[in-house]
């Protein structure tokens, strides 16, 4: 399904800023969250039950964490529908999700 002028980046945040509909996300914070157009469709299928998150970290050189957002398809296997790039990972920081 293709939705006219779809944006994938669904919140991006730089260093000293902040965002005037999250003021939780401090100015000290990074935040870059990125979800597909496939992604959201998956999303959309799977996502009524259950979401799963799982973040790692030491995979760049800034210690900023990578947050990935999962859902299950029919198999009970897990389908990305997000990833999230942040200096810290808190309810706050994810509501965009």
């Amino acid at each position: 399904m293709q939705r006219d002028s779809y944006n994938p980046v669904l919140i991006y945040k730089i260093l000293d800023s902040s965002l005037a509909n999250n003021p939780l996300i401090k100015k000290q914070n990074f935040t870059l969250g990125i979800m597909t157009e496939a992604q959201l469709e998956f999303l959309e299928l799977y996502g009524k039950n259950i979401i799963k998150m799982d973040s790692t970290h030491g995979t760049n050189q800034y210690g900023y964490l990578l947050t990935t957002i999962m859902v299950s398809d029919d198999n009970h296997e897990g389908l990305p529908i997000a990833v999230f790039y942040s200096n810290r990972v808190s309810s706050d920081v994810l509501n965009h999700f």
